[in-house]
């Protein structure tokens, strides 16, 4: 119980050292993960910059009933010692060095034990274990008989402090380090008379996680795929009940001894998200990377990984998407949705065919939507589409022209060649005629290019037409004019921060925009209301989404941006 009070106290320190001003360029030079073993498995670090303590805030206020308790909290410790948690001021004042970023790390111990590492940035390294300490009395000045005195001993020239049994820190180069063992703060002193390689910073899939996730969020997490190896590990050598475990002996009031068979418990939890991990390729990645920022009213994740050079997630990932924005998008003026998504189906296929093990799950997958897609169409889509498709799928939605009809949407494939496109279309078309009799089905000129329609469940006409290499498909004839008419696609004509200049490393790009009043919004708001009220708020409140996936190097993520109304907002 002491320990967790003690570990939420150094909790509440990180937190405020993230609020920091610009970075001086003499803070630059140090780097934290010098003082981190370079086997760490886990490494979380703040950004530089004074960014962290807005995003705190913004999550605080905006976040309903979620930031209740920490708010509490804040204005407890700051009662309790003067400290302004959410104040750069006056953490300052209490001697972090609000310039420089603050860290976490897991490293593991010799015999597999479970090391945790926190770096706090300090003003002056020899005067922060003492201010520390009466800091921590302070806070817990109303606690009769907890012993919070420190002991300490002399390593290496610093001195080394432990408070109850398993809090240890010492201020080393600039820092406030803890440590959860005197073994891992022993080594990481240590490691300032060692060569860099024996550090995280010196670890090559460390630096290759610089280089490539370019880590510059507000808040950053690197994660070796051995973490998740370990992980996995930890749960299976959890011995499993037996079944003599599972029979227990029931003493009667009596005094008999009656046998009661006890119901096996549930699956335990962990060993099925365990099993999950496994089976995602997760534990295959060099790397997996995460970061969380705040700019403005936009709140943006990223989630990445690197899968190690030759593995099978490599090889899926590869196949399947295929970095590079085509120049002949669809032309959107103001969408309220827009998708641009690699999608290499043809590689697929040849893998599917030649039996390659990373595709086992999803090629069986892939191949019971061919034999339904094509039963209900009449196409072979291997033959007639599969293998001509050029590897893309884009759509674009605008707003509906009539109040409570649907938005206008319009898909297009591209092939190979116009030829492939005109034959797919015709027997799309042969289809349509067929499965649509009498006044179901038409034929029309849009654009100067023959289309055929045909009516959907709810009487809506549908369009499809082939225009050189492309296939349309459309609800609205109006937006397929103008996207036959021309200009340049959406994307390289927005102004939208989250979706401007999009560069070659992009394979996915989505975006919406539910600043005005769309079906799509209607549609999106009715579906929420099972959620929950918090939910519906934060919808009410969207602005903008977008999701926009890259690959750099063996570094492949996915970058997840919502813009909220302010709280209260109309």
């Amino acid at each position: 119980m002491k320990s967790r009070i003690l570990h939420g106290l150094i909790w509440s320190i990180i937190a405020c050292c993230a609020a920091s001003p610009n970075r001086p360029a003499a803070a630059q030079a140090r780097d934290e993960a010098l003082l981190i073993p370079a086997r760490a498995l886990l490494y979380a670090h703040t950004a530089g910059a004074a960014r962290v303590l807005p995003l705190a805030s913004y999550a605080l206020e905006n976040l309903a009933g979620a930031g209740e308790g920490a708010e509490t909290w804040i204005r407890d410790f700051k009662t309790r010692t003067g400290i302004d948690l959410l104040d750069p001021g006056s953490i300052t004042r209490a001697g972090v060095d609000a310039a420089r970023p603050a860290a976490l790390a897991f490293v593991p111990g010799e015999r597999g034990d479970r090391q945790i590492m926190i770096l706090i940035p300090v003003t002056n390294e020899s005067e922060a274990p003492p201010a520390f300490v009466k800091l921590v009395k302070q806070y817990h000045a109303d606690k009769q008989g907890l012993d919070l005195n420190p002991a300490m001993v002399m390593h290496q020239g610093t001195a080394i402090y432990q408070m109850l049994t398993d809090v240890y820190f010492a201020g080393v180069d600039g820092c406030l380090l803890f440590a959860n063992t005197d073994a891992l703060i022993k080594e990481a002193i240590g490691l300032r008379a060692i060569d860099a390689t024996a550090s995280l910073a010196g670890d090559p899939v460390f630096r290759a996680y610089r280089e490539q996730a370019a880590p510059a969020e507000d808040i950053n997490v690197f994660i070796r795929g051995a973490f998740f190896r370990d992980a996995g590990g930890d749960a299976k050598t959890e011995a499993a009940p037996s079944i003599k475990q599972k029979k227990k002996k029931k003493r009667t009031a009596g005094g008999k001894s009656g046998g009661e068979v006890i119901e096996e418990d549930a699956p335990d939890a962990r060993k099925n998200a365990m099993g999950a991990l496994e089976n995602s390729g997760i534990q295959g990645m060099d790397y997996v990377a995460a970061g969380l920022s705040r700019k403005g009213g936009a709140i943006s994740l990223v989630i990445g990984a690197a899968p190690g050079k030759g593995t099978q997630a490599e090889q899926f990932i590869r196949t399947l998407f295929r970095p590079g924005l085509p120049a002949n998008l669809l032309p959107a003026a103001n969408p309220v949705a827009y998708l641009y998504c690699s999608l290499n189906l043809k590689s697929l296929d040849e893998a599917c065919v030649k039996g390659q093990g990373a595709f086992s799950a999803v090629c069986e997958e892939y191949r019971k939507s061919l034999a339904s897609f094509g039963k209900d169409s009449g196409i072979d889509l291997r033959e007639d589409f599969i293998k001509r498709f050029d590897g893309y799928v884009n759509v674009a939605v605008r707003p509906a022209t009539a109040s409570g009809s649907m938005d206008g949407i319009a898909l297009m494939l591209p092939l190979h060649d116009a030829e492939g496109a005109s034959a797919l279309w015709k027997k799309l078309k042969a289809n349509g005629r067929k499965k649509n009799p009498g006044d179901r089905y038409g034929e029309t000129e849009i654009g100067g290019y023959s289309a055929f329609w045909f009516l959907d469940e709810r009487s809506n006409r549908l369009y499809a037409l082939a225009s050189g290499k492309q296939l349309y498909f459309s609800n609205d004839e109006g937006m397929l004019r103008e996207v036959l008419s021309g200009g340049a696609g959406f994307f390289s004509v927005t102004g939208e921060e989250s979706i401007k200049n999009l560069d070659a490393s992009v394979f996915l790009a989505w975006y919406l925009n539910l600043r005005g009043e769309s079906w799509l919004k209607a549609m999106l708001l009715l579906g929420s209301f099972s959620a929950g009220p918090q939910v519906v708020g934060v919808l009410n409140r969207l602005k903008t989404a977008a999701v926009i996936g890259r690959m750099q190097g063996q570094f492949v993520s996915i970058r997840m941006q919502v813009e909220l109304s302010p709280a209260g907002a109309r």
